[in-house]
């Protein structure tokens, strides 16, 4: 928290288990180009990927980047509280 220096951090693990991937899938993956745009080079809800996942243990969110439970938890720590959304204005 910049206003009041307060420092938290947390620790966040997801798993993902895969069945063996074909080399043909693997070609696809890097011609389509995603991998080179995502943290860990895999996007799990990918059509060519998602068939081969085995389990996954852990938050989707977790998955995906910082879990949403996690900053949450943060935040109340430091206790700083998301301002509500404000209505658009007209235009």
């Amino acid at each position: 928290d910049m206003s009041t220096g307060a420092v938290e951090s947390s620790l966040d693990t997801a798993e993902i288990y895969f069945r063996p991937i074909p080399p043909h899938v693997v070609h696809a993956l890097i011609d389509a180009g995603n991998i080179y745009y995502c943290a860990g080079g895999l996007m799990i809800e990918d059509p060519l990927i998602a068939p081969y996942i085995e389990s996954i243990y852990g938050n989707m969110s977790s998955v995906m980047g910082m879990g949403q439970h996690v900053l949450s938890s943060l935040l109340a720590k430091v206790r700083y509280s998301v301002p509500a959304p404000q209505p658009a204005a007209p235009q």
